[in-house]
C-alpha cells in the first residue's frame, strides 16, 4: 500500500511517498481502509522536530475516515462508516497511507457528512469545541480566538458564533488578510499591521474585555490576550505556532479574578468501557432524541470527562454530534474549511 512517511523530521522536505505492506489483523484493532485523511498543523509541528513523542521515521496524519475492512473481535460491522484521532501520526504510524489498524474507542460515526468534512473536524473543531466547554461558554459571551488564518482559530470563531456568542473576534497579520476574512463573513478581525491586539479588543468591546480567549499561537499573543481578558475571564492555551515562551503581567490574573489553563487532548478511553454511558456506542450506537441523549450524558463534557473511564466515549461523540450538527444547521455564515485528502485506490 501506498503511504506518505517522513524520513527526518526536517520539515516538509523529509516527507517521501513509500510502499508499505498491507496492515494484518491485530488483536484490539479494527482494520479501517482510509478514504480521507486530514491535514492539520500538528504535522507541522511534527515535521519541525519539537514534538516530544514522534520518532522518525514516521507515517504522518492524526485524524481521518475512512470504512471498516475488517472488525477483528470488536463486534463492530464490517462496512461501517467511521472517523477517528487518536496517538496517529505522533506516537504510532498514522492515517496518510491506504490501510490503517484504528482502536476501536478512537472511531465515530459522521453519520450525514461527507468524507472531506468528516475528516477535517477532529484536530481543530473538536479542539475548539471542547475548549470552550471547558472555558464555560455560554450564549451571550464575547468569545476572543487569535490566528482566523489557522485551523483552531477560525473554528473557535465559527463554533462560538454557531452556538450563540454575544461576539467573536480574531486577528489577522496583515490588512489583506483582515480584509479577506471581512469579505467571507468575520466580521470583528484585527489587523495586527495596524493595532495591537489589547488595542483592537478595546476598541471592539468599547473597553469591556472578553470573557473567554483561545489562544493556539503563543508568544507575545498570549501575554496580550491575557491583558484582554474582563473580570473573571478565563484564557485556554492550547498552542504555540508563534513560540512557546511569553511574560505575562500577574496582575491581569490577581486583579480581574482570572484564570488561565492549558489544554491537551487526552487518550480516549479503553474499549471495555465505551458503551458505559446510557448505550451509547461510538459507532454502531442507538438512535435516540437529542433532549434523551443529554439527559443521560455527564453534565460537564470537558477534558476530565474525555479521560474518565465511565465517561469517555459518549462525550467524545457528543462534542462530535454538537459539531456536525451546527455544519448543517442554519449560520449560513459558518464555513468548515475542507483540510483534508481524499486516499485514492492504486491502478492495478
Amino acid at each position: 500500500m501506498r503511504a506518505i512517511e517522513a524520513k527526518t523530521f526536517s520539515g516538509y522536505d523529509g516527507l517521501r511517498q513509500i510502499e508499505l505492506p498491507k496492515p494484518q489483523r491485530a488483536k484490539d484493532r479494527v482494520l479501517v481502509r482510509v478514504t480521507a485523511a486530514g491535514v492539520t498543523p500538528l504535522e507541522n509541528t511534527v515535521l519541525s522536530g519539537v514534538h516530544p513523542r514522534a520518532r522518525a521515521p514516521l507515517v504522518l496524519g492524526n485524524e481521518g475516515v475512512g470504512v471498516i475492512e475488517d472488525a477483528g473481535d470488536s463486534g463492530l460491522a464490517v462496512g461501517s462508516r467511521v472517523m477517528f484521532t487518536g496517538p496517529y501520526g505522533v506516537g504510532e504510524n498514522g492515517t496518510w497511507q491506504e490501510w490503517l489498524l484504528v482502536r476501536p474507542e478512537h472511531l465515530a460515526s459522521p453519520d450525514a457528512i461527507g468524507d472531506i468534512l468528516a475528516a477535517s473536524i477532529p484536530v481543530a473543531y473538536l479542539t475548539a469545541q471542547i475548549s470552550l466547554a471547558d472555558a464555560g461558554f455560554k450564549p451571550g459571551m464575547t468569545v476572543l480566538a487569535p490566528g482566523i488564518g489557522g485551523s483552531v482559530g477560525n473554528a473557535t470563531y465559527q463554533l462560538a458564533r454557531a452556538q450563540g456568542a454575544g461576539k467573536v473576534i480574531s486577528t489577522a497579520g496583515s490588512a489583506a488578510k483582515a480584509a479577506r476574512a471581512r469579505e467571507l463573513g468575520f466580521e470583528d478581525v484585527i489587523d495586527l499591521s495596524a493595532e495591537g491586539l489589547a488595542d483592537g479588543v478595546r476598541r471592539i468591546t468599547l473597553g469591556k474585555g472578553v470573557d473567554i480567549v483561545i489562544d493556539s499561537i503563543g508568544n507575545a499573543v498570549t501575554s496580550e490576550a491575557l491583558s484582554s481578558l474582563d473580570h473573571g475571564g478565563v484564557l485556554i492555551t492550547l498552542g504555540y505556532s508563534a513560540g512557546r515562551r511569553t511574560t505575562i503581567d500577574v496582575t491581569d490574573l490577581i486583579w480581574k479574578r482570572a484564570r488561565m489553563a492549558g489544554f491537551f487532548p487526552v487518550r480516549p478511553v479503553a474499549r471495555h468501557d465505551r458503551e458505559c454511558v446510557a448505550g451509547h456506542h461510538p459507532v454502531d450506537r442507538k438512535r435516540i432524541s437529542q433532549a434523551d441523549r443529554r439527559k443521560h450524558l455527564p453534565p460537564c463534557r470537558s477534558r476530565r470527562s474525555l479521560a474518565s473511564p465511565d465517561k469517555g466515549p459518549a462525550v467524545w461523540q457528543s462534542h462530535f454530534d454538537d459539531v456536525t450538527d451546527m455544519s448543517r444547521s442554519g449560520d449560513q455564515r459558518t464555513r468548515f474549511p475542507r483540510r483534508a485528502a481524499t486516499i485514492r485506490r492504486p491502478i492495478c
